[in-house]
């Protein structure tokens, strides 16, 4: 599993009573607190961490590794295949690293900003210093409140917010009905809690470049 209350309570029971091996492959990730939101919804399965690690190519490295692990545990004599597999992949992790950082750098730090639906992208803009804002929690399940919308129409008139984005899991109607009120654009989709079945965001690769080509051409425009 991934953990940090990711899965839903019925998925965690149902895994816990297969009386299977469990692994969180967030095991050991220093996870970020979810910042509170006033508008919880009594659905919401979250606990107190932001689960969307893997958005963070550099705590990858430790997310792969517990899955390494887990492997080597249960066929101990695929242990140098394994390992192998492991470098290879932490190698491409590395050089997504890189080439994330270096598409950020071409957007001034005070033009790093952007707008989604809900709270999914906080270890990106935690490791390349982008301000995220959103009018839901970190559940697709919670919803906004008049309140949040209001407020968020002036932070991003006030702020000069142009990237303002839909998910690929989300709803897009409050975004849109955000963007609408503020005479902005939408600037186009994200992946964030799953892949695509068509296009460039149908592996973990494929989604993060996607992500960070098109909040790049979002800020910069």
């Amino acid at each position: 599993m991934n953990g940090l209350g990711f899965e839903r309570a019925d998925i965690r029971r149902a895994v816990q009573n297969s009386g299977k091996k469990i692994v969180n492959a967030t095991a050991g990730i220093k996870a970020l607190p979810i910042v509170s939101h006033e508008h919880h919804s009594e659905q919401h399965d979250h606990g107190a961490y932001d689960p969307h690690v893997w958005h963070d190519p550099i705590l990858m490295q430790t997310y792969s590794r517990n899955i390494t692990n887990a492997l080597i545990s249960i066929d101990p004599q695929g242990k140098e295949y394994y390992l192998n597999r492991l470098k290879d992949y932490q190698t491409k992790l590395n050089q997504l690293h890189v080439w994330t950082q270096s598409q950020f750098q071409m957007v001034p730090v005070a033009k790093r900003k952007a707008m989604t639906a809900h709270d999914s992208f906080a270890y990106l803009g935690n490791r390349y210093k982008i301000k995220f804002y959103s009018p839901q929690g970190v559940s697709t399940h919670d919803t906004a409140s008049a309140a949040t919308i209001a407020s968020l129409i002036q932070q991003i008139k006030q702020e000069q917010i142009k990237a303002l984005l839909i998910e690929n899991m989300v709803n897009p109607r409050i975004v849109q009905q955000i963007a609408k009120e503020a005479k902005v654009n939408t600037k186009g989709t994200l992946y964030a809690d799953a892949l695509s079945i068509r296009g460039s965001s149908q592996n973990y690769w494929g989604l993060m470049r996607h992500n960070v080509s098109t909040l790049t051409n979002a800020m910069k425009n």
